[in-house]
């Protein structure tokens, strides 16, 4: 389930901004949910600019991410399942490798092949996705040289496989199965909102989304104050180039699957992560959700540079892959 629970509290300017700066607020509707962008530019009509860029980017890409509605790539795609390798666009092949890259780190825990039509089937761990060893161009994922191992997962290789991704084309293995994006989507799309603001002139930013998927650049330090699963306030957050997701089970309002079982994870877990792309933060933390503790080993053997809380039974706990910007 992705959770509401990470409001702003403020932004602090870094030392020596110019006074001529303007910082402008529009919220809107997109993908199901409130979207609120702040854009900090030279100007007024540079803000503005940069917040019209922003929406129409996450305008566009509701109509390749989003399965709600038929006309959407995904929605094509999904309904093309079994029929062979399909051509797809940048973006949904983007999408598909960071799904893919926390699903191999992941044991399996995250799986965007848990469509609508599918989840009562799943009931076992006996499929796997596979993807062909293709070099990517996606951008938001930075692996630090030299870190990070791949999760051999028993079997994996020996078992038919549910989605295929290779060069601007993808396939899944059956009809009736089916691609449910959930929060990773959300957070592509922040990342291409950040992407576009500052294409258009923002020197800064803060886009929240369904306050659950967050982020803030620019050379301000943007704050955000998350919840505790009991519901009382947790710890100041502080976001500077970097995007926070926060996934929760055990709470109200809806359930966490495990896609290893098809099963609601039965556990109150309340996981936040902070990485320099959304996507990945998002993937991850719903990763750490289903994993519980032994999650926080497979994200720190992941490579990707983070910061997590986790939170269950036994209280909180934090870990840095490095120091906290």
């Amino acid at each position: 389930m992705r959770v509401f629970i990470l409001l702003v509290l403020g932004w602090m300017a870094a030392s020596g901004c110019a006074a001529a700066e303007h910082r402008v607020t529009e919220s809107r509707q997109a993908m199901g949910t409130l979207l609120e962008i702040t854009a900090v530019a030279p100007t007024v009509a540079r803000a503005h600019a940069a917040l019209e860029a922003a929406f129409a980017e996450v305008d566009r890409l509701d109509g390749v991410l989003s399965n709600w509605r038929d006309s959407t790539e995904l929605s094509r795609f999904n309904a093309a399942a079994g029929s062979g390798s399909v051509a797809i666009s940048k973006d949904l092949e983007c999408v598909f490798r960071q799904a893919l890259e926390v699903f191999r780190g992941s044991a399996g825990a995250f799986d965007i092949t848990l469509g609508a039509e599918i989840l009562a089937q799943r009931r076992s761990a006996e499929q796997y996705l596979v993807v062909k060893p293709v070099a990517s161009t996606c951008t938001g994922f930075f692996r630090k040289p030299g870190t990070g191992r791949r999760h051999g997962l028993p079997g994996r290789d020996a078992l038919p496989p549910r989605l295929r991704v290779g060069p601007g084309r993808a396939a899944l293995a059956a009809a009736g199965m089916a691609i449910d994006l959930g929060g990773i989507g959300k957070g592509y799309a922040v990342d291409r909102a950040r992407e576009a603001m500052l294409q258009a002139g923002a020197l800064a930013g803060f886009i929240d989304f369904g306050r659950s998927s967050i982020a803030g650049f620019g050379p301000q330090t943007w704050r955000v104050q998350a919840r505790k699963l009991n519901g009382e306030p947790g710890e100041p957050i502080e976001l500077r180039d970097a995007s926070l997701s926060t996934s929760e089970a055990g709470g109200e309002g809806g359930a966490i699957l495990d896609a290893r079982t098809a099963l609601p994870v039965p556990f109150a877990r309340l996981a936040t992560v902070r990485a320099s792309s959304g996507a990945m933060a998002d993937a991850w933390s719903t990763a750490l959700v289903v994993l519980g503790r032994r999650g926080l080993a497979r994200l720190s053997d992941s490579g990707l540079p983070h910061s997590a809380w986790l939170e269950d039974s036994a209280g909180l706990v934090r870990q840095d892959s490095a120091p906290a910007p």
